[in-house]
């Protein structure tokens, strides 16, 4: 069974990266939520991609990261990068 992975991003610098990790993840046969802005209650691994360009964007990471453990299924996994 293919495990249903959502990304959610944070970071408008990282949005190259975020398609490598997108087209990666499909071509090793996983499920990818098409939720990015709010947590998919049946993802199994959630990525957050942030950066700490600014203050005001490690405080917003610091909040989104709240939310997802708020949110998240139990037992799902979460991948910060």
């Amino acid at each position: 069974m293919s495990q249903k992975i959502q990304i959610i991003i944070s970071c408008d610098r990282r949005v190259l990266e975020l398609e490598q990790v997108k087209n990666w993840l499909i071509e090793n046969g996983y499920s990818l939520s098409n939720n990015h802005y709010h947590v998919d209650k049946t993802a199994d691994i959630i990525i957050l991609i942030t950066c700490g360009v600014t203050q005001m964007h490690e405080d917003f990471t610091f909040k989104m990261l709240e939310k997802i453990k708020a949110g998240m299924k139990p037992g799902a996994q979460i991948i910060l990068g």
